[in-house]
């Protein structure tokens, strides 16, 4: 008899560990976040205009991703403010190619860092007018 309730004592206390775990589990965040996608043009040719504006902290912004979907490659600059009109600087992205009868996307860029982090800042980006971009951000 003494053994059969040390074994009810048992499994009454998994159950009270099993239940305080699924509780603390259920305060746990739901995984991932939502996103912006959207598409944007070049406005005019060799001007910088803004793609995101700066997140509002430094945890703000937990991805983005920038690609070319134009005809002619583009730059992107992670920086406060735009660069000259005619500076050279920014990260280079190709130009979008085809693949039979579809488009088959260009160069792309993430705001991630090479050591960890994130680019919190704003993204700007240039090319031939006319052409596409698309870009997602979380958030």
């Amino acid at each position: 008899m003494r053994r059969s309730t040390t074994i009810l004592r048992l499994l009454a206390a998994l159950g009270v560990v099993c239940s305080l775990a699924r509780a603390a589990g259920a305060q746990e965040p739901a995984f991932g976040r939502t996103a912006s996608e959207s598409q944007g043009t070049i406005a005019s040719t060799g001007v910088w205009q803004r793609v995101l504006p700066a997140a509002g902290s430094a945890t703000a912004r937990s991805n983005c991703i920038i690609q070319d979907t134009g005809t002619h490659a583009m730059s992107i600059f992670f920086g406060p403010a735009a660069p000259a009109t005619n500076a050279t600087v920014g990260f280079p992205l190709a130009a979008a190619t085809t693949s039979g009868s579809f488009n088959v996307g260009g160069g792309w860029i993430t705001c991630g860092n090479m050591g960890g982090g994130l680019t919190n800042g704003p993204v700007w980006i240039t090319g031939t007018s006319g052409d596409t971009f698309e870009y997602a951000s979380q958030p």
